[in-house]
């Protein structure tokens, strides 16, 4: 999990190019992994996150109102090598309640240290009329891209990256879509569509 939470927020949140109000508990669709043939490149056309099981947050109330959209390629080769590439670019804004912070035992300026143009990600957060903290955030078109191995068993999909294993992940492939979803340490998970190139 990101060191800040609104880069958590920002980074993992639903990401369907839609704007949306949600609670801290949404789900994403229900997803069934399958497996498939998993070669080849494919474009990213959506990907949202579901941080209901997430142990390491605590935040009753919090609410969110966001206008994200992702960006770029996947590719796995046939010799177990991949490259990702891809952006996400939008905005957001995110509502703390007041108790929601002094359980956490954070003041609502501490959370604009996370603000870092340089990298593609601005934050402002105050303090509202009626005591909570708001941040509004923006993400900049910054690209990205990594390369690493994989290696699938039946649904499951393994990434490394320069030598270290990333959170486990499971896929479906139907046709020319792929489905993914990856499983953080702390119950978050985050679910990518793409269509075949």
């Amino acid at each position: 999990m990101p060191k800040c939470l609104c880069v958590a927020f920002a980074l993992l949140l639903a990401c369907d190019g839609s704007s949306t109000k949600k609670p801290f508990s949404e789900s994403c669709p229900v997803f069934s992994p399958c497996g498939g043939n998993l070669v080849g490149s494919w474009t990213i056309k959506s990907m949202c996150t579901d941080f209901s099981k997430d142990t390491s947050l605590s935040c009753e109330g919090l609410t969110v109102s966001s206008s994200l959209q992702p960006s770029g390629t996947l590719t796995f080769a046939s010799d177990g090598s991949y490259v990702s590439q891809g952006s996400v670019s939008g905005s957001m804004s995110t509502t703390y309640p007041a108790s929601c912070m002094t359980n956490l035992g954070v003041s609502c300026s501490s959370l604009n240290s996370a603000n870092n143009p340089a990298k593609g990600f601005s934050i402002s957060c105050g303090d509202s009329t009626t005591g909570d903290c708001v941040c509004n955030e923006t993400l900049v078109n910054k690209p990205t891209s990594e390369q690493g191995t994989y290696a699938v068993s039946g649904p499951a999909l393994s990434l490394v990256v320069n030598g270290k294993a990333q959170d486990p992940s499971q896929y479906c492939v139907a046709g020319d879509t792929l489905t993914l979803q990856s499983l953080a340490s702390s119950g978050a998970t985050a679910t990518l569509v793409g269509t075949r190139q």
